[in-house]
């Protein structure tokens, strides 16, 4: 865990992430994003498997780039590339092309409006804090167990795992391009019965 936290340390501050999501320009405003904190949550078992848990809290997110963000970290520990350099290249101007984790786990806990809050003292706090305690309880008893049986099923991460593989010389390279789309439920459900024995 502790190598894991050093490379999410490097997502704190306020980053151009431009490469960590589609159809923005690395000169636009809104490519900038600010990352208050990314650390590993700790080791999950469920179902005899182990997963681990990553927090991240930020001002707003684009879409795919926390999925991108993931993918990134993955990818450095898989191949144990250096952080810093690999980091300094994401965050160029240079557009390049990022491995993307897959979304299945991916969920938002708690909406916190500290800027709202500190730019509108003169009306009462939005405070969402108070159904921390019943969205733990569901996240516990309903989410995590559907996480599992999907990536049991559907083995989301072990394709990612194997195009990560396929396409290792080729991250954060301009001219990577390899579909992410999971597949469709026709393929799924064949290959549910291929493991099963029938056909």
């Amino acid at each position: 865990e502790e190598k894991v936290n050093y490379i999410l340390k490097h997502y704190e501050g306020t980053k151009n992430y431009h490469n960590f999501t589609s159809g923005v320009r690395p000169t636009d405003t809104n490519a900038k994003r600010h990352m208050t904190y990314f650390r590993s949550g700790g080791i999950l078992t469920l179902n005899g498997r182990q997963y681990i848990s990553l927090q991240v809290h930020g001002q707003s997110f684009m879409i795919h780039q926390i999925r991108k963000m993931v993918g990134l970290v993955v990818w450095i520990l898989r191949y144990n590339m250096d952080p810093t350099t690999t980091f300094e290249k994401a965050f160029s101007q240079e557009k390049l092309s990022l491995p993307i984790a897959p979304a299945v786990g991916l969920l938002m806990r708690q909406v916190v409006y500290a800027y709202y809050n500190s730019r509108n003292d003169h009306v009462e706090n939005l405070d969402m804090s108070y159904s921390q305690a019943e969205f733990e309880q569901f996240r516990i008893e309903k989410i995590l167990p559907e996480v599992e049986r999907r990536e049991r099923e559907e083995g989301q991460t072990l394709r990612f795992l194997k195009q990560l593989s396929e396409m290792r010389n080729l991250w954060l390279s301009p001219s990577a391009e390899i579909s992410t789309q999971r597949p469709r439920n026709k393929e799924l459900m064949q290959d549910r019965r291929t493991r099963n024995g029938r056909k």
